[in-house]
């Protein structure tokens, strides 16, 4: 119970920024069979600072991989409802969140960045994929995605600052 009670609050915050239901549940869940993999006379020392910082890691680590899981269920909705889905209802089903003023400038950012650049932008910032993943998406080589991260960040920097 010392245990639970000394992450709470880091339960509650990754539940918080999950943004479902069962987020705090799902989390302590996880907690308990770290918990529960640590043997009974390893919990005496539970003091221990490297414990705590297992334990810590392993309820991020359980927090990632939630987050992902959410982030390919809300990209695998928007895929369902509309191949060719325009920018605006990306931003809204990705991210309630985002405002006009957002939208304004994700679809100013079309003007001067080329296709390749724009592709990766997006689905590395608002679809949160890996460069491995645009890579084997695109079918290109993962420095030619990186390369075309770091041009569009260039002209982003460029443009706006």
């Amino acid at each position: 119970m010392e245990l639970l009670e000394m992450f709470e609050p880091l339960l509650k915050k990754y539940s918080f920024m999950l943004e479902y239901e069962d987020a705090y549940h799902d989390l302590q869940v996880s907690l308990i069979e770290v918990i529960k993999k640590l043997s009974v006379k390893d919990l005496a020392h539970i003091e221990d600072k490297y414990y705590l910082s297992y334990i810590k890691k392993s309820i991020n680590s359980k927090y990632l991989k939630l987050s992902k899981k959410i982030q390919d269920i809300k990209n695998y909705t928007l895929e369902i409802t509309d191949d060719e889905t325009n920018v605006e209802e990306y931003i809204d089903a990705a991210n309630p969140v985002i405002d006009n003023y957002t939208l304004l400038f994700f679809n100013d950012m079309k003007e001067f960045l080329t296709e390749n650049e724009y592709d990766t932008i997006k689905m590395f910032y608002y679809e949160k994929r890996s460069i491995s993943e645009i890579a084997e998406i695109k079918q290109v080589s993962r420095q030619y995605i990186n390369q075309c991260k770091l041009n569009a960040l260039k002209k982003l920097k460029s443009n706006y600052l």
